[in-house]
């Protein structure tokens, strides 16, 4: 089945993709400080007469002239106020909706970027004012279905989707299992499976503190650390014993020393 060709007609909006070039001064008063001074926008204007092109041989291309209706970021003036369109250009280069605009817009802007690396020397982005476009179209869709889908949220029943057996609840209590491997065993995710136990917490008065894997300094550390200590190596030496990074020795060097301070300072409290 053939598609039927757009016809337009005096009074359509149309839309189309239209340059910019904006002074700092003009991006300072339209509030789009911090993006390049120039770029691409989707243009909305309105068919308002037929036009003509006639050659020096003769020949005749109809076609249509539209004035701007919307256009956002650059100046209107006298000069750019009116497009000219032949009849091979509606669907090619205007168009009938503004979603087909934004594809010819998103498409262009990419080859343009992509051609002209702008963004590795000026390092700012291009505004877009389609993606506004966008976001306004999504809020009057979800404005005019938000009857519908109140409804269907009042309709809808929430499941869970599984019990939490005890057995499995006291396991990861008392740290014999993962909540990875819980959620894996009652086969819900890890989020779900937390959810299911936080509940299970509350309803029993409980608490869970999970269990901390440090691991113990190595035999190497200690060794290189009282050597250290003594004066008998220097700091790189000792790093180099350890097998450790410089940060790390010193960080861990510096636990071991506040540890020893406390430990003194409390057994000379218990010895007075």
């Amino acid at each position: 089945m053939n598609e039927q060709k757009w016809t337009p007609k005096i009074g359509d909006h149309v839309y189309h993709v239209s340059e910019f070039h904006l002074t700092d001064y003009e991006l300072r008063k339209k509030n789009l400080e911090g993006f390049k001074n120039w770029g691409l926008e989707v243009v909305e204007s309105v068919i308002t007469e037929p036009y003509i092109w006639k050659s020096r041989k003769g020949s005749v291309l109809t076609g249509w002239a539209s004035e701007v209706f919307k256009r956002e970021v650059g100046a209107v003036t006298e000069g750019n106020r009116k497009f000219y369109w032949k009849d091979v250009d509606f669907g090619r280069d205007v168009f009938q909706t503004s979603q087909e605009a934004m594809r010819q817009a998103e498409a262009r802007t990419k080859m343009a970027e992509s051609a002209l690396h702008e963004t590795r020397y000026e390092r700012r982005p291009m505004y877009k004012n389609w993606m506004h476009w966008k976001v306004l179209q999504v809020e009057e869709k979800n404005t005019n279905h938000e009857t519908v889908k109140n409804v269907t949220r009042r309709n809808r029943a929430c499941r869970r989707k599984a019990v939490l057996p005890e057995e499995l609840y006291i396991k990861w209590r008392d740290g014999e299992i993962t909540a990875v491997a819980g959620a894996e065993e009652l086969g819900v995710s890890e989020m779900t499976f937390a959810s299911y136990v936080k509940e299970m917490l509350k309803e029993r008065g409980e608490t869970h503190k999970q269990k901390k894997n440090i691991k113990p300094l190595s035999e190497r550390f200690k060794r290189a650390y009282k050597r250290w200590k003594n004066g008998e190596i220097s700091t790189y030496a000792a790093v180099q014993e350890s097998g450790l990074g410089y940060s790390t020795f010193r960080y861990q060097a510096k636990k071991c020393e506040m540890m020893e301070e406390e430990y003194e300072s409390k057994k000379t409290k218990e010895n007075i």
